[in-house]
């Protein structure tokens, strides 16, 4: 009998061991995601999950770790010849998704795309780029910039092939999207993270079984009313975020003083503990206590709202008609994007996160022609704005775009994450788009 139990316990042990294995090498990780992405196109990522789903797609020459330190990664030596001249010589035997060798005239072509298509300010300090040898490039750029390098670990100079339609990448992560417009990514070249990665939306609930093996990645478009019976957890971070109203500033609020009297008038407080209890009401981006009602006068224009906020979008809509002549469209976020860009909308309700330490930037909101900006005139940008980093540059970009009203902070959310290990959940310190490969280890 004592034979027989050990023989038992020993197969149980077996099977408890064999389906951990299993686990950490087939289970589907899920992200609940806002939108799926809008292009695999590391120059078109604009939200967060653009920018969550390209660092799994690429590699950089250099990247940024999840504590804002910048480390090479396809990137071998980096030396600077001059102020504005850079020697870059690349690893060898790296390798494409499809098998092609990365070398200098791969980077050379993702560059000099980045400068044909890209409307970043990041470009602007790229005067040229050409190959030197197989594994060497060198870099020219228009005037000395200690920063620069940091500006080669964002997506926008991520290395990748563009053949035949599609994106050939270069990191773990090859993509797929199905015929319902949902995307998967799927590893091939790291069994530490895992093999599959599905991304759903909140109409993709109900395909999964089992409620307790799944991460999210919850963004300002949570859906409270289909999240609320998934919550297994108090444990929430929170990031610098906020929500708050982008201003057509060429056409209805082009006087400041419009932009005022409706920053003035908004009733945070109400908003909050009506219609958002997980956040906090805030009048600048990381707080500023906020003004009570100094400005009486009716205002008519319309906001842009998502319509994947659910049910919360038509309360924050009646929150701003009680002291405005307001009209709300209520659309799907990429569409508000669309509107934005084409400068056909009068106001639109959405968040901006700010991502520290790579805070420059954050200077792209104000350029008109970058892919996401919250002001669409040009405008001259303080040169001791330009001059400022790190800390100094946060308050100093908060104080500007504070007293100049180009977004109207409202609320700064608390998130909150679900995990099937929250223990281990790492928020990294630059923005939940850097949480990609520390949190896929858990």
């Amino acid at each position: 009998m004592y034979k027989e139990i050990k023989f038992i316990l020993f197969h149980i042990l077996f099977l408890l061991c064999a389906c951990d294995f299993q686990d950490k090498k087939t289970l589907t990780y899920y992200k609940f995601v806002h939108s799926y992405p809008s292009s695999p196109s590391p120059i078109e990522a604009v939200t967060e999950v653009d920018h969550w789903v390209s660092r799994l797609l690429y590699r950089k020459l250099v990247s940024l770790s999840p504590e804002g330190i910048l480390q090479n990664d396809l990137a071998q030596n980096i030396s600077f010849l001059s102020p504005t001249k850079i020697s870059i010589e690349i690893k060898s035997n790296q390798f494409l998704q499809d098998g092609r060798e990365i070398t200098a005239d791969t980077v050379v072509d993702c560059f000099n795309n980045v400068l044909n298509e890209s409307k970043s300010r990041m470009v602007n300090y790229l005067e040229g780029i050409k190959k030197m040898t197989k594994y060497k490039l060198e870099i020219t750029i228009t005037k000395p910039n200690r920063n620069f390098l940091k500006y080669f670990s964002s997506d926008l100079f991520s290395v990748y092939d563009f053949k035949n339609g599609t994106f050939i990448g270069s990191g773990s992560y090859k993509y797929q999207v199905l015929n319902n417009g949902q995307w998967i990514l799927k590893n091939i070249s790291d069994s530490n993270y895992p093999r599959i990665i599905s991304l759903l939306k909140k109409s993709d609930i109900k395909k999964i079984d089992d409620i307790q093996k799944y991460d999210t990645f919850l963004d300002y478009t949570t859906n409270y009313d289909e999240f609320d019976k998934f919550i297994k957890t108090k444990n929430s971070y929170s990031i610098q975020e906020t929500w708050g109203l982008v201003l057509n500033i060429k056409d209805k609020f082009s006087a400041l003083k419009y932009r005022k009297c409706l920053n003035e008038s908004i009733d945070r407080v109400h908003m909050v503990e009506k219609f958002l209890p997980t956040h906090i009401a805030v009048e600048s981006l990381y707080g500023r206590i906020q003004n009570k009602d100094r400005c009486l006068e009716k205002i008519s224009f319309s906001v842009l709202i998502p319509s994947e906020l659910g049910e919360v979008a038509s309360k924050i809509c009646s929150s701003f008609s009680k002291k405005h002549n307001i009209k709300c469209k209520f659309l799907p976020f990429k569409r508000m994007l669309e509107n934005i860009k084409n400068n056909n909308f009068d106001s639109a309700f959405l968040s901006i996160t700010i991502d520290t330490p790579f805070s420059d930037s954050n200077l792209d909101m104000l350029n008109y022609k970058s892919n996401f900006h919250i002001v669409n005139i040009p405008i001259e940008t303080p040169s001791n704005l330009i001059k400022q980093s790190g800390a100094t540059f946060i308050k100093a970009f908060e104080e500007y775009i504070y007293e100049n009203v180009y977004f109207i902070s409202i609320t700064l959310p608390k998130r909150t994450v679900y995990a099937s290990n929250i223990e281990n959940y790492i928020p990294s310190l630059i923005s939940p788009s850097f949480d990609s490969k520390e949190n896929l280890l858990r």
